[in-house]
């Protein structure tokens, strides 16, 4: 934990199209636990939000958003008209993107418009912020105003130039966002920090970025370890509504779970989280249960919870949450990404029967599920624990010309 004295008068920027609230995917969780960091640490935390459907924001959740920041601003479409007229007639920008293709700067002008980043500039005169954060490299614009004297940071959430592959097989998913290493490098050397969600991620990073250190910073997590006799003959899948998470539980739905069930006729399998939203079954031993304000429940039921998503690339963080709860955890090879040890607490699966039989056996074995879920909840207090998961960002945001650590590299 730093030292209060250490953030005397340190005033934080951050800006983002993601409201961490209400928290149902893990892109929000993320950003919720690093502004819990920041404020416990002792940072004036600034929190700027422009969603990028340009929807609405409900009168709750600004309420609730303003108890976790010391200053908040947004730019939904309520404020949008205002931006195109007024605050372009002040601009004073030159923005030197000359180079840019075409493609990438329609990505910034639909993530991080003009008008939007002069309204940053003008909030940046006010605040004199000592460091700004650009949640993705889609809002790395924003970074372009601040002088040399300003720390600036991208939170990458994931590697864009690593999609390609995501796009061929899940026909066009993500083409509209996917970068070439040049461009993702182009937009990541307006920081003077990069932040990568998993260490895997982290060596692709520094590959394109030299320019100053690239750390991982993840997610960090309280453990739960429950008492077995609650549960249910529950499987439980929680997933967010993104075409990946999509076409997997609808896989597991479709070809996994009519397996399981022949082996076990009690079983019920429940989907939480806004995906029932574009999930189809007939099967009435699955409840599809939407959205949900606190999982304590549903985890606390479950048996084995099942991650059926094939591929993507970032932290997998309803995983590690399901670890966290002290559950068994069936997944395809693409969950543990950037989960790291010799004692793998995730059941990983090759083919459908094969997750079919593992979740099976976990339903039948309540000595193989005990076994799994201290595997898991040892692995969570050793690697996501905040000590361990913030040192590398508290030693760059205390003192970012000295940071060293002989585990994050070296940079120019």
């Amino acid at each position: 934990m730093i030292n209060s004295s250490e953030v005397e008068n340190k005033r934080i920027l951050m800006v983002t199209h993601v409201s961490p609230i209400p928290t149902g995917a893990g892109n929000e969780f993320r950003i919720l636990k690093l502004l819990g960091y920041l404020r416990n640490s002792g940072y004036k935390v600034c929190f700027v939000l422009r969603p990028l459907e340009q929807v609405e924001v409900p009168s709750l959740v600004i309420s609730e958003l303003s108890s976790l920041v010391d200053e908040l601003y947004i730019f939904d479409k309520r404020v949008v008209n205002i931006l195109k007229e007024d605050v372009l007639q002040l601009t004073r920008l030159k923005l030197s993107e000359n180079n840019l293709t075409e493609k990438l700067t329609g990505i910034q002008n639909m993530f991080c418009p003009v008008s939007f980043v002069e309204a940053i500039r003008l909030i940046g005169d006010k605040l004199k912020p000592n460091i700004v954060i650009a949640e993705y490299v889609f809002m790395s614009r924003v970074l372009t105003v601040f002088d040399s004297n300003v720390l600036k940071i991208i939170d990458t959430h994931d590697v864009f130039s690593q999609k390609q592959d995501v796009i061929e097989e899940y026909n066009g998913y993500g083409k509209d966002i996917a970068l070439t290493s040049d461009e993702e490098k182009q937009l990541l050397l307006r920081a003077d920090v990069v932040l990568a969600i998993q260490d895997n991620e982290k060596v692709k990073l520094e590959s394109l970025f030299s320019k100053g250190p690239v750390i991982t910073v993840g997610v960090d997590l309280v453990t739960h370890d429950l008492s077995r006799g609650k549960e249910s003959k529950v499987v439980l899948i929680v997933a967010s509504n993104n075409y990946l998470n999509v076409t997997g539980v609808q896989d597991f739905v479709d070809y996994t779970w009519p397996l399981i069930k022949q082996v076990n006729s009690e079983v019920r399998l429940r989907i939480v989280g806004r995906i029932t939203e574009n999930i189809t079954t007939y099967d009435s031993s699955i409840d599809l249960c939407g959205f949900v304000e606190d999982l304590n429940v549903e985890y606390s039921n479950a048996q084995v919870i099942v991650n059926p998503v094939r591929v993507g690339t970032g932290l997998k963080i309803k995983t590690i949450e399901a670890l966290s709860w002290g559950k068994a955890h069936v997944a395809w090879p693409v969950a543990v990404d950037g989960i790291e040890g010799s004692e793998n607490p995730v059941i990983v699966c090759s083919n459908v029967v094969d997750m079919a039989n593992s979740i099976a056996g976990l339903l039948e074995s309540e000595n193989r599920r005990a076994m799994l879920s201290q595997t898991g909840l040892k692995y969570i207090r050793s690697k996501f624990n905040k000590s361990t998961v913030y040192r590398s960002l508290a030693s760059v945001l205390t003192d970012p010309h000295n940071f060293s650590q002989s585990n994050e590299g070296t940079y120019d």
